[in-house]
């Protein structure tokens, strides 16, 4: 189950429900371990550094550059991270705002330590110049499948979501991903990463 929570502008509903709490797994404030991955040369992720330009929490953001190629996927990731382990985990929570001038979708995805086995969340709307907090993805049931690979595929959403994320008790990668039409550029912030037990 994903659930778009609040809208900046808005100040909707908490990332949280009743009984549950958040750990920062990061904030953007100091260097970070978030790149964007080189795949063949079709992923769209450009480069990615803290910026303060936006912000929704404390004094910095990731600024992700984009350029949508022809799979209209753009891709930032963190591996080597602690914990390795999420299986006490329910949810992510993260805030975006989307400064490419276009739509996208925007989904998480887990890879495995031992097999690097990708899978992906369904797929989140995110308008053009729309800053939204408290995105929550929950991570615990069967609601993940495997990559949408293109835009279209994305945008269409028939690729089933029924299975659990492989490996949550030893994660080697997670990975933010943008989904956008072809010759799509411009900046993508994210912030405030949580983790809800």
């Amino acid at each position: 189950v994903v659930a778009v929570l609040a809208v900046v502008s808005a100040g909707g509903p908490p990332l949280l429900k009743e009984g549950e709490t958040a750990v920062l797994f990061e904030g953007f404030e100091d260097k970070t371990r978030f790149y964007a991955p080189k795949w063949e040369n079709t992923d769209g992720g450009e480069s990615c550094q803290p910026s303060k330009a936006w912000v929704s929490e404390g004094a910095q953001s990731l600024a992700c550059t984009v350029n949508q190629r022809k799979r209209g996927a753009a891709t930032f990731s963190v591996d080597g991270f602690r914990p390795s382990s999420w299986t006490k985990y329910k949810a992510v929570g993260l805030d975006v705002k989307n400064a490419t001038g276009k739509d996208l979708l925007m989904v998480i995805a887990f890879q495995d330590s031992a097999s690097w086995s990708w899978s992906e969340s369904a797929a989140v709307p995110v308008k053009a110049g729309e800053a939204v907090t408290n995105i929550r993805f929950d991570i615990g049931g069967k609601n993940f499948g495997k990559s949408y690979e293109t835009y279209a595929a994305a945008k269409d959403g028939s690729l089933k979501r029924d299975q659990k994320i492989k490996g949550l008790n030893g994660l080697g990668r997670f990975n933010i991903r943008f989904y956008g039409e072809e010759g799509q550029a411009g900046t993508i912030f994210i912030d405030n990463i949580r983790l809800v037990q």
